[in-house]
């Protein structure tokens, strides 16, 4: 199968990322599972939204631009990095917490249990705000 350019993106960029990021043991992100984003900012977060680590994001094809603007600037939180939490955000994570139970609850994607623990742990950290 024959990838594209949008899907090979982001692939064996690990050290694009500040070291900090990637040497965090279970450096644990939570992603928008329901994607409105549109042209390759759809595809690339397609390919990577199921990911649960940051490294596993990246080698599915999560960029650095995509992690700064998932996380913080963008009015739409996509990706919530548990160890790296703003309490400016709290409202913009729920949201997308509470999107995320509700896309899981129907869901039969191979690793829903994941998933789940892994919605049910962001929103401990971020009631914790």
């Amino acid at each position: 199968m024959n990838k594209t350019k949008v899907e090979e993106k982001g692939k064996g960029k690990l050290n694009k990322f500040p070291s900090s990021l990637i040497r965090i043991k279970d450096n644990l992100i939570l992603h928008r599972l329901v994607n409105d984003k549109k042209g390759k900012s759809f595809t690339r977060l397609e390919n990577y939204k199921f990911s649960t680590t940051i490294e596993n994001s990246v080698k599915n094809g999560m960029n650095k631009d995509d992690y700064d603007y998932n996380t913080s600037k963008l009015k739409t939180i996509y990706s919530i990095d548990l160890n790296n939490l703003r309490k400016e955000n709290k409202l913009r994570y729920l949201d997308t917490i509470n999107l995320n139970l509700s896309f899981l609850k129907d869901s039969k994607i191979s690793n829903k249990d994941e998933l789940l623990s892994l919605n049910k742990k962001a929103l401990e950290e971020v009631n914790k705000l």
